[in-house]
């Protein structure tokens, strides 16, 4: 009787559901089991979610800036989407998927924003070659240290990623 529920539940696409949760919970098992305090897999919106004893690590789409994150930091005018966010004690890492960025644009936006925040901006690096588009640099505020890099395809979508220092 048990395998006949079963079978219909998979001719009626339960089944492949519950495989999908049931491999999303035995990773999230192996995870932990291997040191992370905590893990979540979540198969609706893609998004994954590793907690140890050191920090958080998240990969996904459209994921929440990390606490923590300095609030006088600009971030580009693209339309953007965080795609990954990673802490771990007084260091985090976040990238971001931006959508047709005016290089130049950001370049005076970032620059600008984190000028009048009250940022040194040092190691400044701009370059367009072959349909590639680069913009690196670092900001500095006391014990706070950004650095910044948005790279991609001239016109098309583009990466920025900030990894960002505070204390010592």
């Amino acid at each position: 009787m048990a395998a006949l529920c079963a079978l219909s539940l998979v001719g009626c696409g339960a089944g492949e559901k519950a495989v999908e949760e049931a491999s999303n919970k035995a990773i999230e098992k192996a995870l932990e089991d291997d040191g992370a305090k905590d893990v979540d897999i979540d198969s609706e919106d893609g998004s994954v979610k590793i907690e140890t004893e050191d920090g958080t690590t998240a990969y996904g789409e459209d994921l929440d800036m990390p606490g923590g994150f300095p609030s006088d930091v600009p971030l580009p005018l693209a339309d953007r989407s965080i795609i990954s966010a990673t802490t771990n004690k007084n260091e985090m890492a976040v990238m971001m998927a931006l959508t047709d960025p005016d290089l130049a644009a950001e370049e005076k936006h970032l620059v600008g924003g984190f000028e009048e925040a009250g940022y040194t901006v040092s190691d400044k690096v701009s370059s367009q070659a072959e349909g590639m588009e680069m913009l690196m640099f670092t900001a500095t505020k006391g014990s706070t240290q950004v650095s910044v890099s948005i790279t991609g395809e001239q016109g098309g979508e583009s990466n920025a990623m900030y990894a960002v220092t505070q204390g010592s």
